[in-house]
């Protein structure tokens, strides 16, 4: 699969794929994520190993960092020529963003193709903001609160 991630209109997105076309490879697999240069997305590069590498051993991380408009550009230019699909979205709208807006862009995702069967998408929040309301078929999984900030779990059919 071909990393590949909607044009929206949200501050940061990463975005990722699996170095596989057949999705039941046995062996060894890499997944290619496509993160923006900053402060967090390197917190989560350094938590990896710990965490998902040490419960998913045949799973290579393999991080491809780009600052936000080179991102967002090969983000455009993919999309356009119907790059592919994610296995993973990772979006940090604005936190005033309003559910209504975010529940188009989310939708958006579903309708164009763009999210692999079972798809993750975590979405950063405003704690003030609330979870989104998930546009079916999507479903929230849950919602993890850290200081002035919710990350919000859902997943595709």
């Amino acid at each position: 699969m071909a990393a590949a991630a909607a044009a929206v209109t949200v501050a940061g997105l990463a975005a990722c794929s699996s170095s596989s076309n057949s999705g039941q490879a046995s062996g060894p697999q890499t997944i290619t994520v496509a993160v923006v240069n900053n402060p967090q997305m390197i917190d989560i590069q350094k938590l990896t190993p710990k965490g998902f590498t040490a419960s998913h051993p045949n799973i290579k991380v393999k991080y491809v960092t780009l600052d936000e408009n080179t991102l967002r550009d090969q983000v455009t230019k993919d999309v356009a020529a119907g790059g592919g699909q994610f296995d993973v979205v990772v979006a940090d709208p604005p936190y005033d963003l309003t559910n209504d807006v975010l529940a188009d862009v989310l939708t958006g995702l579903h309708r164009a193709g763009l999210l692999s069967p079972h798809a993750d998408l975590v979405i950063e929040r405003g704690r003030k903001s609330g979870p989104p309301e998930w546009p079916d078929p999507l479903e929230g999984v849950r919602t993890k609160k850290y200081g002035d900030t919710l990350l919000c779990y859902g997943r595709a059919p």
